[in-house]
Formats: C-alpha cells, sequence, structure tokens
C-alpha cells in the first residue's frame, strides 16, 4: 500500500498514476484488485474499499463542482448520483433457470431504462412448484452421479475408489436434499427407490452406499 499526497496541477497528477501502474507492475506478488482512496485532511471524499466503482462523500457545493470538471473532460454529468435518488425495490428476477424475489438499487439512469412490464410479467412460484421442481432437478443430478459411478466401475477400467466415494457422497446428499424438500423419508440401500428404479446388481462396487 502507498500513502501521499496528490500533486496540485493535473500533469504532475498524470505522472503520479503512470508511477503507481508501474510501481503495481513490479510487484512480485499478482494483485488481483488495486483501489483508491482519497482524503480531504481526514475526511474520506473517495472510498473504494468495498464495490465498485466506490463511493463519493461531497457536500451538494462539491457535488456540483465536480459535475462541471466532468462536463469540461467530456464525461457525463450523471456519472454519480446523491444517495437520496437511489430506489431500493424488491421485485423478481430470472436466475440459475427459476424466478426469485431480490431487493434490487436502482440509480436514477438505470430505473429510466427499468423494463417494468417485462418484471410485472415474472411470475414467482409457488413453494409446491418449487419443491416439485427442485425434487425433480435433484433427481436428474442423482441419475447423473449414478451413471458416472457405474461408468467408473466397468470391467476392465482402472479403480479409482477415491473418485466413488466422492460421488457416492454427493449422491446421498442429492437424495437426502431432494427427500427433505418433499418431506419423504428417503430409502433404505436395500428398498427400491421409486423415482430411479431397482438399485444397482452390486451398488457396493457401483455407488459404494
Amino acid at each position: 500500500m502507498q500513502k501521499g499526497h496528490l500533486p496540485e496541477t493535473p500533469e504532475a497528477r498524470a505522472a503520479l498514476i503512470e508511477a503507481l501502474f508501474d510501481w503495481l507492475g513490479r510487484l512480485d506478488k499478482r494483485v488481483p484488485a488495486a483501489a483508491v482512496s482519497l482524503y480531504l485532511g481526514d475526511l474520506p471524499l473517495f472510498l473504494q474499499d468495498d464495490g465498485v466503482p466506490g463511493i463519493l462523500t461531497l457536500t451538494p457545493t462539491q457535488f456540483a463542482e465536480l459535475q462541471v470538471e466532468w462536463s469540461r473532460h467530456g464525461l457525463p454529468r450523471d456519472l454519480y448520483y446523491p444517495s437520496s435518488e437511489q430506489r431500493v425495490v424488491i421485485e423478481p428476477i430470472e436466475w440459475f433457470g427459476g424466478v426469485v424475489l431480490v431487493e434490487q438499487r436502482y440509480s436514477p439512469l438505470r430505473w429510466l431504462h427499468r423494463d417494468h412490464e417485462a418484471i410485472e410479467a415474472l411470475r414467482v412460484p409457488g413453494e409446491e412448484d418449487r419443491t416439485k421442481a427442485f425434487g425433480e432437478a435433484c433427481d436428474r443430478f442423482a441419475n447423473a452421479l449414478m451413471l458416472r459411478c457405474l461408468e467408473l466401475a466397468e470391467p476392465g477400467r482402472e479403480p479409482n475408489e477415491e473418485e466413488q466415494r466422492r460421488l457416492a457422497r454427493l449422491h446421498l446428499d442429492v437424495r437426502l436434499s431432494a427427500s427433505r424438500a418433499r418431506g419423504h423419508r428417503l430409502p433404505g440401500p436395500a428398498e427400491p427407490d421409486e423415482q430411479h428404479g431397482e438399485l444397482p446388481p452390486n451398488p457396493s462396487e457401483a455407488i459404494l452406499c
């Protein structure tokens, strides 16, 4: 980390930025992310400790002056906006193949381009539908795990018992999750599974459970 005062002139500040990038490039360790924080004495002006692009802490007068400077340099005046203009709503979004409710934070510009009709048209499934969909997805994944276990146990193939054990544990966890969501009891090792049919002829070799 480096600390210091900003030079007075734009030319000197540009040179400082170039020097900082050179310094980052010479570091022995790879830097996954870099941030800049600006202070006026002990007062924070720009903090990028968390999130991008960071938060500006300015008085209304300072913010208006900054907007003028942005315009002078060809940047949009609404690059930032007052926090009082932020909209916080709970709305449905499509995620991972389903629809869930989330808290969204909108800037004035993002709210202007929000597709209100498309969002209002999204249907949030009821818990019964969600449970059914989750159980069906678990069944498909459990079948894929079972198939992989059987593939690893084919005659003439070099045994990979550690991989089979990992898949068997995952297979059991998936089936348990589906059964709990449905409120059902998971069939025992020797019982037929209504969702998957009979167990393999040699489950100790196929799924090790």
